[in-house]
C-alpha cells in the first residue's frame, strides 16, 4: 500500500486567484497612471499619440516590472498577499527574472482579447489599430466572453502557462493561534 504525503500548501482556487487579479489590476492601473504622468513630465507636456508602439512598449514594459519585482521578491503581488496567495517555482524556490518574464508573456493573449471585449462592450473605438476593425463585426459581448472565460481557463491549477514557467500559484495557510 503506498500512501503520498499531501503538499505543503495546496494549489490555489480559481477564485482567489481571480480575486487577487482584480485587486492587482487596480493597483497595475495606479501604476501605469504614474508612468503616464512621468513620461509627459519627459515630454514636457507634449502626449505621444494614441497607438504609439514606443508608448505601448513602455507601459507593457512598466507592467511586467510591477509583477516581475513582486514574483520575484517574495512571491507575492499585494493582491496576492491580500488573498494569502504565492507563486513559486515548482520545487519551492523564488522565481527568476526570466520565469516571471515567461509567465508575463504567456498571460498577455487572455488580457489583450478581454481588453478588446471590454472596450467594444463599453463603445470605446478601436480606430487606433486598423487590423482590430474585424472584431468590430461581432456580436457585443462575445470577445469580453471569450477573453474572461480564457482568463478563468488560465487559473487552473497546473495550467500551460504553469507548466511552460516551472511554477505553480499556491495557498498559504492561516496562521493559527497556539493557546498560552
Amino acid at each position: 500500500m503506498t500512501t503520498t504525503t499531501p503538499p505543503a500548501f495546496p494549489p490555489a482556487s480559481v477564485p482567489k486567484r481571480l480575486l487577487s487579479i482584480c485587486y492587482d489590476a487596480l493597483l497595475l492601473a495606479a501604476v501605469l497612471f504614474l508612468a503616464m504622468a512621468a513620461l509627459l513630465i519627459i515630454l514636457q507636456g507634449h502626449s505621444p499619440k494614441g497607438g504609439n508602439p514606443l508608448m505601448s512598449g513602455y507601459l507593457l514594459l512598466v507592467s511586467y516590472l510591477f509583477f516581475g519585482w513582486f514574483w520575484t521578491h517574495g512571491g507575492q503581488t499585494l493582491g496576492m498577499r491580500a488573498w494569502k496567495l504565492k507563486l513559486q517555482q515548482a520545487d519551492g524556490h523564488a522565481l527568476s527574472w526570466q520565469q516571471a518574464g515567461i509567465r508575463f508573456l504567456t498571460a498577455l493573449p487572455a488580457w489583450l482579447v478581454t481588453i478588446i471585449g471590454i472596450a467594444e462592450v463599453s463603445s470605446i473605438p478601436l480606430q487606433s489599430h486598423a487590423w482590430l476593425h474585424w472584431l468590430e463585426q461581432l456580436p457585443d459581448g462575445l470577445v469580453l466572453l471569450a477573453g474572461v472565460i480564457w482568463l478563468i481557463m488560465d487559473q487552473r491549477p497546473g495550467n500551460w502557462r504553469e507548466k511552460l514557467s516551472g511554477t505553480e500559484v499556491i495557498q498559504l495557510r492561516q496562521r493559527t493561534e497556539v493557546p498560552d
